[in-house]
């Protein structure tokens, strides 16, 4: 019986870090909120289904799964280029994506609840 509840504990504490370790690459709402002014590109990174029931204003849609296959797509390499998803995940792996591709200027905007208003 010991042994289950350590176990529990420590897949528990190790599935908790990992969502941390997730979410410690996102951006502030302040940074967030200055690159929107500023007119960076918002790139929603969910599924088309995801984005046809709700967006960030002014984001374009290119999924996860087909955002190596659109880079050209950006252009500009100094471009600044926001990214988000449902919950800082696909857009943190977007934003790595993008800058092992040589684009300079991109911030996790975390997920659609997580982007400012």
């Amino acid at each position: 019986m010991k042994i289950k509840i350590i176990s529990f504990i420590l897949i528990a504490a190790a599935v908790f870090s990992a969502f941390l370790y997730i979410r410690s690459d996102i951006a502030s709402k302040g940074e967030v909120r200055e690159w929107v002014d500023s007119g960076a590109l918002i790139v929603d990174v969910r599924t088309p289904e995801e984005f046809a029931v709700a967006r960030f204003d002014g984001a374009i849609n290119i999924p996860l799964s087909e955002l190596d296959q659109n880079l050209q797509i950006f252009g500009d390499k100094d471009m600044k280029i926001i990214v988000y998803c449902r919950t800082g995940n696909r857009s943190g792996q977007a934003k790595k994506l993008l800058n092992n591709n040589g684009f300079k200027n991109v911030i996790n905007g975390g997920g659609l609840s997580d982007m400012v208003k």
